[in-house]
């Protein structure tokens, strides 16, 4: 069997500009335009008023810079998925049939789509993933971005245009029967892998259980230039990593850890689900279909592809990952 060994936590993490939300004149203006104060969004409406509010193309600064590009949109759009039911909104039923070609996919598929008008004009560009994004937000060129904890490290420098600027916020959600329900996600994230076929196995896995021991990792993760982000809880207590990362958003994301779900689909063909997913969400992001269509096209691409793996299997692997989510244990109970 293939054996990964998780090296790099990489949660999903909403980051907003602290100094426009405290702008004097922007709170006044806000609330006469939109009858609320000026604050941290807690829904995902909420957030799409914000972005749009703080959208001035004209000046070079964005409201929302969250990739659109056609590879990775599921991970944005499972955020505001997984927040429509309670305690999850489900991807699949206990047959595997898919629930999202339904209101709550529909949803959520349109606050995706809300953000591209307050977006660069090139969001949709084939490439333009967090590469794109992620630096116009630290050159203070956009007031929000969703990335991992990376971010953190780079906000963060000595130098950094948005050091004391930008803050990691909970990521929004939606109210659900009276209840704010929210849902972070694992979006990215590198395993130390060891293949089925790897002449010195049980030396690979040593080398990986060392890498990722308490002790030595937290020396890689505290590495101002490195690539590894905190993937365990002892992380986020280390001095050093607080310092590189600062500690009030390392204790954003900590506290977000238990309402967040897995990354993914979880099941065999994950790159695939996600692939047809990702295609429509594109198409509807271009104006091409509606957000109904690209659900339907998705849940149906999404059967073809559980039926290529058999059913039967397909339900037993959900089932075992569906019990990664945020409250499924208790449910189960």
């Amino acid at each position: 069997a293939v054996v990964a060994i998780p090296a790099d936590g990489d949660v999903a993490v909403l980051y907003l500009r602290a100094d426009l939300l405290d702008d004097p004149v922007h709170r006044q203006r806000f609330a006469a335009r939109f009858g609320r104060p000026l604050a941290v969004p807690e829904t995902w409406a909420e957030y799409t008023d914000l972005v749009t509010y703080f959208h001035r193309p004209a000046d070079g600064f964005y409201g929302a810079l969250e990739p659109r590009e056609p590879l990775t949109g599921w991970m944005y759009w499972m955020l505001r998925y997984a927040s429509r039911g309670r305690p999850n909104q489900w991807l699949f039923d206990d047959a595997m049939r898919p629930l999202i070609d339904s209101p709550a996919g529909i949803a959520a598929t349109r606050d995706y789509l809300a953000t591209v008008a307050a977006s660069p004009p090139d969001i949709l560009a084939a490439g333009n993933d967090y590469s794109y994004t992620l630096p116009l937000f630290l050159q203070g060129k956009g007031f929000a971005t969703i990335i991992t904890l990376a971010a953190a490290k780079l906000i963060n420098q000595p130098h950094s245009p948005v050091r004391g600027k930008a803050i990691a916020v909970p990521m929004p959600g939606n109210r659900i029967g009276g209840t704010l329900v929210r849902r972070g996600a694992l979006i990215y994230g590198n395993n130390l892998v060891v293949p089925r076929r790897a002449p010195n196995k049980a030396l690979a896995f040593l080398f990986a259980m060392w890498l990722t021991d308490p002790d030595n990792s937290r020396h890689s993760v505290g590495v101002r230039g490195g690539f590894a982000d905190p993937y365990r809880l002892t992380h986020f207590d280390d001095p050093r990593i607080r310092e590189v990362y600062s500690p009030a958003m390392l204790d954003v994301v900590r506290e977000g850890l238990p309402e967040t779900v897995p990354a993914g689909i979880g099941v065999p063909g994950d790159a695939a689900y996600l692939a047809a997913l990702s295609t429509q969400l594109w198409q509807a992001a271009a104006g091409k279909i509606s957000a109904a269509q690209a659900m339907r096209r998705t849940a149906q691409a999404w059967e073809t592809i559980t039926e290529s793996h058999g059913r039967e299997s397909q339900i037993a692997h959900w089932r075992r990952h569906r019990r990664l989510y945020p409250g499924a244990m208790e449910t189960a109970r």
